[in-house]
C-alpha cells in the first residue's frame, strides 16, 4: 500500500464531519446530543478533579477511551452513561440531556 492510500485520522474526521451536514436533521440533533454529552462528561471530569486515564480505569475501560468520547464522536450506549454518572456521582440526565430512566 502506498502512503498516497493512507487516510489520516484528520482527514477521516475532516471527511466525517463534511458528511454529517448532507445528512437529515435527526443525524445532525444527535451529533449535537453527542457534543453535548462530551461537554457535560469534561464538566463532570473537572468537577470531580479525575484525568481521563483515571476515569478509564474506574470504568475498567481500555486506555484512551474516555478520551474518544471526549470529541463529541462516538455515541455512548446507556450502560455507558449510566457507569459514567455513577464513578462521577452525578445524574445520567446530567450527562445526556433528554436521558430517562426505564
Amino acid at each position: 500500500m502506498s502512503v498516497e492510500n493512507l487516510i489520516t485520522l484528520d482527514d477521516a474526521r475532516r471527511t466525517w464531519l463534511m458528511a454529517d451536514s448532507n445528512h437529515p436533521k435527526t443525524a445532525r440533533a444527535q451529533n449535537k446530543q453527542q457534543i453535548r454529552f462530551a461537554e457535560s462528561l469534561e464538566a463532570a471530569m473537572d468537577k470531580k478533579s479525575i484525568s481521563s486515564e483515571e476515569l478509564d480505569q474506574k470504568m475498567e475501560m481500555g486506555p484512551g477511551t474516555t478520551v474518544h468520547y471526549l470529541t463529541g464522536e462516538p455515541r455512548p450506549t446507556r450502560d455507558l452513561i449510566e457507569k459514567y454518572a455513577k464513578i462521577l456521582e452525578t445524574q445520567p440526565e446530567k450527562l445526556w440531556p433528554g436521558y430517562q430512566v426505564i
